[in-house]
């Protein structure tokens, strides 16, 4: 998935945890779903900051680390991959 494409996913997944703390928990679950699209370090700061806060590429960070220990729901990889 392209880099702009990632960065929208990211902001649609933050507006839909919104407006209470799971704001946090969408970012940890684009971080588990898009783990295998954000090969490095720079392109998921890049990602971070693109959608509104560089300091969200440690909680896409979290995510990917979990992506090898979870797996998502069905639903939300249909929903969200889309």
């Amino acid at each position: 998935m392209k880099r702009r494409h990632l960065v929208e996913k990211l902001k649609e997944m933050r507006r839909a945890g919104a407006p209470d703390r799971r704001m946090s928990a969408m970012t940890h679950l684009f971080g588990i779903i898009f783990a295998e699209d954000i090969p490095t370090n720079e392109i998921r700061r890049q990602i971070a900051a693109e959608a509104g806060d560089s300091g969200w590429a440690g909680l896409i960070k979290d995510g990917q680390n979990l992506a090898d220990y979870v797996e998502a729901k069905p639903e939300h990889l249909e929903h969200w991959r889309r």
